[in-house]
């Protein structure tokens, strides 16, 4: 089956701040740019839109994942995302639009860790904010994050908070805790 050629908008390639993507990178040591294009990877190993990322291999990468926001795009880059974290262990970091009334945020995006920003990101080289509100959404073995309440989880929290609570603050639950979540059936990653 033919796959359908991505058609994006100049605005699908803004870059991502360096500064932002430098904080992120310290952190997560990303190996792969899933979403680049050649003017704006991040990392030497990246896939363009003519090398179509969403249907090449993450396997065994760091991924880091700026995808075009236009066109319906959205839906099939999460959900492959998560379809690499869940199949293959994969940890994917994605820079995204909040949209807790799309499919794709229901589908996916809960199944993640959502960290949301305390202010609009400013794309690229434009010397506005974005028109919209972002988030990261992060997916990673659980075993990999504070989810308990033991000394080290409390620690992890704090260091978190020392670290990031300048620029954005991690959703979370009534409780308190930060959303873990629950593990699902094997559904069909659904790309098309």
């Amino acid at each position: 089956m033919t796959q359908k050629p991505l058609k994006l908008k100049a605005t699908d390639s803004l870059e991502t701040p360096n500064w932002l993507f430098d904080r992120l990178d310290a952190e997560f040591r990303f190996t792969l740019d899933a979403a680049a294009s050649a003017t704006n990877a991040k990392r030497p190993r990246h896939y363009t839109v003519e090398d179509d990322g969403l249907h090449q291999p993450w396997g065994h990468e760091r991924v880091w994942c700026n995808p075009p926001y236009s066109g319906g795009h959205l839906p099939r880059w999460v959900g492959k995302a998560y379809c690499e974290y869940r199949d293959h262990g994969v940890t994917v970091v994605m820079l995204l639009p909040v949209s807790v009334s799309s499919k794709w945020w229901r589908d996916y995006a809960v199944r993640g860790e959502v960290f949301y920003f305390n202010r609009r990101i400013k794309f690229g080289s434009t010397h506005s904010t974005g028109l919209r509100d972002s988030i990261l959404l992060v997916f990673r073995h659980p075993r990999w994050y504070p989810l308990g309440d033991t000394d080290a989880d409390q620690h992890a929290r704090g260091e978190w908070d020392r670290n990031w609570r300048d620029l954005m603050y991690p959703a979370a639950d009534l409780a308190g805790r930060w959303w873990s979540s629950p593990s699902s059936p094997k559904e069909p990653c659904l790309l098309a």
